[in-house]
């Protein structure tokens, strides 16, 4: 459950550019800060990281990617333990750290898994 929760969460840092990406077997561009602040406050806040994972959710179930299953519940976690300094919002620095955190977990899934699927 938690590997499959750090695929899901890799997902959701990523954007996927028009609907032949997300029907290929190509991984999608990471997200840009920018992506996910919609108002251009410089500020991520839980309801632009919720929209951001609902699109999501939206095109694994249009992809058939695990099942249809989105994150969840986990995205709210997911983004209260990004948020260091505790403000609610997510900076550029947190968002950044919340990246390669994922990026650490999904290579620690596919060292643990047999290697790298993109190859």
């Amino acid at each position: 459950m938690k590997a499959t929760f750090a695929v899901i969460a890799s997902a959701a840092l990523a954007v996927c550019a028009g609907s032949a990406a997300a029907e290929s077997d190509s991984p999608p561009a990471p997200a840009e800060f920018a992506d996910l602040d919609t108002n251009a406050d410089m500020y991520i806040d839980k309801q632009e990281f919720e929209l951001f994972t609902e699109k999501m959710r939206e095109n694994f179930q249009r992809g058939g990617r695990f099942g249809g299953r989105g994150p969840g519940d986990r995205v709210a976690k997911l983004y209260d333990e990004a948020d260091g300094d505790g403000d609610g919002l997510l900076n550029e620095t947190e968002f950044a750290a919340l990246q390669e955190s994922v990026r650490a977990k999904r290579e620690k899934m596919r060292q643990r898994w047999g290697g790298d699927k993109s190859e």
